[in-house]
């Protein structure tokens, strides 16, 4: 009888390839489903047992099953009385048909945060599914101590099928469709559906489809039932363990009663660890019930035994099943790492290494986040990928590793082998612990080696063996983006992007040591910060274009939101490890929707401080996301140095595609109403607006929202932001400003915030940073930085702690500065804290010093008004300045040109004096200027009133005493002059207008004119009978060249019967943004008197 079953179904088996006509009624065959089940809509092996079994019979034998009798002579469908080759030759056209989607599986999942290795736990889940699964999505991670809800919604392929519908009921309500999908190829599908709730019921069916027909619906599947959670208990996450057989202990699910719920009639559960090192499962141990909450390590002898300085994962999960064994409820609990150190003190546990191809710096938070999506605790940083041009391709690797150390001092070295040559040490620093990932660029690295690298930990007196060995010696080919160009404006809601992608096809690979790929697009919300859109082309590094929603999966884009995109494609080994990447870069759009004007972001932080020279350096790091232009409408008002201030920055991204635009700041305070307290027509191109709420202090609460505005028009108001917290006010100690300091490492102390962890929440702030600058002043250029993470604390550091710093050079002068920051529960910097920058030299044992030199080249006609303006100039420049001469005056038509020279400079000794040396052309260089200095300046200016247009004049600067003179300064060169910036009205005379316009030509050309590559334009009006400066604005926009009386809101109102005078200039600066010459007008005057 077996061989005649097993005849049976090799004849059937040959058949299968001989036929294959789609059906889609009930297909003759399907007889039944396993344990004696009713037909289950599939011809399957179930059919071929009971076909089997009755094959050869008549109504008389013991075997006949009439069910069987499905043909007659000819292959008619019709019984006819006895089971033979023609049913056999039917069952066999049909074996493996369906008349619908079959074995659906519906799972309820309750899980933890980080779940880096829960998908391969699920794919051995799958195990007995050899077959190719396509899962449409993946687990979404939630965040930490947040537990998840999940749906698992999985089929058998349908044979033929196109595509596959997954609809879905809620609570009994009607079915609607939440997965459409063209998709065919494999076996085995799923998808996760993560917008449920345990409150509620599920039932699913699945359809497929293909081109003008769809199944009729599944078997229809409800769930309702979730496990209750399980979680770890020891070892701790992220802890160090030197016991080789330790003992485990979870939380289980913790049922004993079945059924559960009326569902869930059984119940196992297991744990899992994984050699995160290895990359292998190293236990699997399973029982039979839900309660088990202990067991010792290799407790059944089936454990790899641990490996010293490996990384180990582990992870306790619990199984339901229904009344016919059916898997219907999981939960997982979360991942736990642990480190086995076997007694050593520290360790290298992990090494990643990917060759990165990109073509700006400006890999976003999306690029990086995905690198490093695996490594959901905390990564320190040693440096940042090399700078870029836009259009310039840049290559390096990175290499990431996690690490423990259970001693003080331990630093990291990083070993690197070039093609066959010796491993030699590239990278070795002391590095801060708490972290559980650290990273490093190789900068150096590119295309046409290959790279080998190994890490180890060290101390003053010991280092650990290598770490494993990564090796890198292929970059993936560069990607670009095309369309929708960066920072446009678009009014499609669904806009087509296009891109260039990498280009290799299937059988470009392997392409080196990369044998697969993938790319992916994300579209980002930046008003919203959130992520809108994410696709990912499956082994395909060709897409090149793609319309929003595509996939029916997108958020709707939002009217007058900004928004990020970004193209990045991903290259694999042989063992699946991500080995390359190549980003596009990212650029922004704004969606309109037909609106000529809007806001798109809008930031608000409390701002405590006792100086308001707050400098660059501040400034740039708390804006560093900003990377266009910016427009600041207002100041932090000025402070003394021994008092506190307080302010409310809010700052905003927006957008005009019309003339006169203006922006309106509403505020309200505490439960009052909004009302408006800022208005202002803005110049255009700038990205970003800063204006400073001076009123502003704690104790009370303030909300804002801001509009665009025109003529007869205003927009929606933006999204809210509120303040009604301040952080503590940090300051400074030593270096004390304007200090002259000998020490190559200084240390550096200061009063900090002084908040703890247990002091948070504070107010609105739930967490905090100290982060610290010393920046060169004499070449502009930061010398070191470090950022104290979750610290407010920290209050002293000496220079080059880290090994990070410039050195200190002699005779350069320096800016210092710590600053705390505050953050809201979504990361959002709410608070900052600081004094103003402080300034010392360092002499390096030199008793004087020129620190810094600047040359400007000036236009002019005669100006009584030069001090204001010089003031305006020298703003950069605090404290006080010494003039050896004036510009030499003129008839008040007549052109004149000079070159002003100002040096900031030390002397502690007596004597001092300062000579300038000057060279014409490709002369040689000469004293010009030689004299003593008072004391007690810390600038010095001298203006050379023979330097015109037709040279060029380089100088340097000296400082000497009775029988020395030091090294020559830095040496400055100007060979440009401006046009002449000129008046055009009101002209000299009588107004009676309470906000004249004014009107000038600020001779600031076309860019770039010489070595000037950018400029702007300002004015001012001074009130001759009082001394007093009203009104001063400026136009980084030299093309400005009219404004009304206080357009700003920030002047003084003319007063009857004073005498006024104004003035204008433009200025132009060089490619580091320093000024290097002006144009400065005539002065005109004006009597004002009010017309009675």
């Amino acid at each position: 009888m077996k061989q005649k079953y097993l005849l049976l179904i090799i004849i059937l088996f040959t058949c299968l390839f001989l036929f294959s006509t789609p059906s889609f009624a009930l297909i003759p065959g399907d007889f039944g489903s396993a344990n004696n089940g009713p037909p289950d809509g599939v011809v399957d092996f179930e059919d071929l047992m009971i076909f089997a079994l009755a094959y050869g019979s008549t109504p008389a034998d013991a075997n006949w099953n009439e069910i069987c009798d499905i043909a007659s002579e000819g292959g008619i469908l019709e019984p006819d009385g006895k089971i033979d080759f023609e049913d056999l030759m039917i069952f066999a056209m049909n074996y493996g048909k369906r008349d619908k989607v079959s074995d659906v599986e519906v799972i309820t999942i309750i899980y933890r945060s980080s779940m880096g290795k829960l998908q391969e736990k699920i794919t051995q889940i799958e195990e007995d599914k050899f077959q190719s699964i396509y899962h449409f999505n993946e687990l979404i991670e939630p965040k930490k101590g947040v537990t998840g809800y999940a749906i698992y919604v999985g089929w058998h392929g349908y044979y033929q099928a196109s595509g596959y519908r997954v609809y879905r009921s809620v609570n009994g309500g009607d079915y609607s469709v939440v997965l459409d999908e063209e998709i065919s190829g494999y076996t085995w599908y799923g998808r996760w559906d993560h917008n449920v709730s345990p409150d509620n019921t599920y039932s699913y069916y699945v359809t497929a489809y293909g081109s003008d027909w769809e199944t009729d619906a599944s078997e229809i599947i409800t769930r309702d039932t979730w496990l209750p959670p399980c979680s770890l208990i020891s070892p701790l996450d992220n802890s160090i363990i030197a016991d080789s057989t330790p003992t485990f202990t979870w939380n289980p699910v913790g049922l004993t009663n079945f059924p559960y719920e009326s569902t869930i009639d059984s119940g196992e559960s297991d744990l899992w660890i994984y050699d995160n090192t290895a990359e292998e499962k190293v236990w699997h141990p399973y029982f039979d019930d839900m309660t088990t909450s202990t067991i010792v390590y290799n407790d059944d002898s089936q454990a790899t035994p641990l490996v010293v300085g490996h990384s180990y994962l582990w992870q306790s999960s619990g199984y339901g099943f229904d009344n016919n064994g059916r898997l219907i409820a999981m939960s997982f609990s979360e991942n736990w790492d642990f480190v086995y150190s076997g007694g050593a003190s520290a360790g290298v546990t992990e090494v990643y290494a990917k060759a990165k191809t990109y073509n700006s710096s400006r890999m976003l938070k999306i690029m990086l986040n995905e690198l490093e999506k695996d490594k959901a605790s905390s990564v320190y940083y040693f440096n940042e990928p090399k700078e870029s041009k836009e259009a310039e391709i840049n290559h390096l690797i990175t290499l990431y590793w996690s690490a423990y150390c259970e001693t003080s001092g331990c630093g990291y070295r990083v070993y690197r082998k070039i093609n066959e040559g010796e491993y030699e040490i590239v990278f070795s620093q002391d590095a801060p612990t708490g972290y559980d990932w650290y990273r490093w660029n190789d900068n150096e690295a590119g295309p046409g080696n290959t790279y080998s690298y190994y890490i180890t930990a060290y101390d003053s007196d010991w280092e650990t063996a290598p770490s494993k060995i990564v090796t890198i010696d292929t970059w993936l080919p560069p990607c670009s983006l095309a369309s929708p160009a960066n920072e446009s404006i678009i009014t499609e809601s669904n806009p087509t992007f296009t891109w260039n992608p990498t280009g290799l096809t299937t059988s470009d690979l392997p392409y080196g040591s990369i044998i697969s790929g993938d790319s992916r697009l994300w579209v980002y919300d930046n008003t919203a910060n959130e992520e809108v859109w994410y696709v990912r082309f499956e082994d395909d590094l060709t897409t090149s274009t793609i319309t929003y929603n595509d996939d029916g999966q997108a958020t709707p884009l939002t009217e007058g939101h900004s928004y990020y995109w970004e193209y990045s494609a991903y290259g694999y080994d042989e063992d699946g490890n991500q080995i390359g990447a190549s980003s596009s870069g990212g650029r922004d759009f704004i969606y309109s929707g037909g609106m000529p004007a809007g806001i798109t972001k809008v930031y608000a932080r409390a701002e405590t401080y006792n100086s308001s020279r707050m400098p660059k350096i501040i400034l740039n790091e708390l804006e560093e996301d900003k990377v266009s232009s910016s427009y600041c409408f207002n100041e932090l008002e000025e402070s003394k140095d021994t008092g506190i201030n307080y302010s409310i920055s809010l700052d905003w991204s927006a957008y005009c595609e019309t003339t006169g635009c203006g922006y309106r700041v509403y505020r309200k305070i505490n439960e009052g109403d909004y009302e408006i307290v800022f208005s202002q027509i803005a110049p255009t191109g700038y990205d970003w607006y800063y204006w400073y709420d001076n009123e502003a202090e704690p104790g009370s609460t303030y909300s804002y929202y801001v509009t665009a505005y025109g003529t007869d028009w205003e927009t929606e108001p933006s999204p809210e932001v509120t303040i009604d917290t301040w952080l503590p006010l940090c300051s400074l100690i030593s270096p004390a400003d304007e200090s002259i300091i000998t020490d190559s490492n200084p240390t550096f102390t200061w009063n900090p915030v002084g908040l703890s962890a247990s002091d948070f929440p504070y107010g609105s702030i739930t967490s905090g940073d100290t982060r610290f600058w010393v920046y060169d002043d004499t070449i502009d250029e930061e010398a070191w930085y470090i950022r104290f993470e979750d610290d407010l604390t920290t209050s002293t550091i000496t220079y080059n702690d880290d090994g990070q710093a410039t050195p200190l050079t002699a005779s350069h002068s320096y800016y210092w500065n710590s600053r705390a920051y505050g953050y809201d529960e979504n990361g959002n910097c709410i608070a900052a804290s600081g004094n103003g920058d402080w300034k010392f030299i360092y002499s390096g044992g030199a008793l004087a010093g020129v620190t810094d030199v600047e040359a400007i080249a000036r236009t002019r006609h005669l100006s009584t008004m030069s001090k204001y303006y010089l003031n305006e100039l020298e703003e950069s420049r605090p404290g006080k300045g010494y003039f050896f001469n004036e510009p030499e005056l003129s008839e008040k038509a007549e052109l004149n040109y000079s070159i002003t020279l100002s040096w900031s400079a030390y002397c502690e000794t007596t004597g001092c004096g300062y000579r300038v040396y000057r060279k014409i052309n490709e002369g040689e260089y000469e004293i010009v200027f030689s004299q003593e200095a008072p004391t007690g300046y810390n600038w010095y200016e001298w203006e050379d009133n023979e330097a015109g247009p037709g040279n060029t004049y380089s100088y340097y600067v000296t400082a000497y005493g009775p029988d020395w003179e030091t090294d020559a300064s830095e040496i400055v060169t100007r060979d440009t002059w401006l046009p002449l910036c000129t008046l055009n009205s009101p002209p000299d005379g009588t107004l009676t207008n309470t906000n004249p316009t004014f009107s000038w030509s600020s001779g600031v050309p076309d860019f770039p004119y010489g070595p000037i590559c950018s400029g702007g334009t300002c004015m001012l009006v001074y009130d001759i009978d009082t001394n007093d400066l009203v009104w001063l604005i400026c136009f980084d926009d030299p093309a400005t060249s009219t404004a009304t009386y206080n357009q700003d809101g920030q002047a003084t109102p003319l007063i009857h019967e004073h005498r006024y005078g104004w003035h204008s200039w433009g200025y132009g600066r060089d490619e580091n943004g320093n000024w290097i010459a002006t144009s400065e007008s005539e002065h005109w005057e004006f009597w004002y008197l009010v017309n009675l």
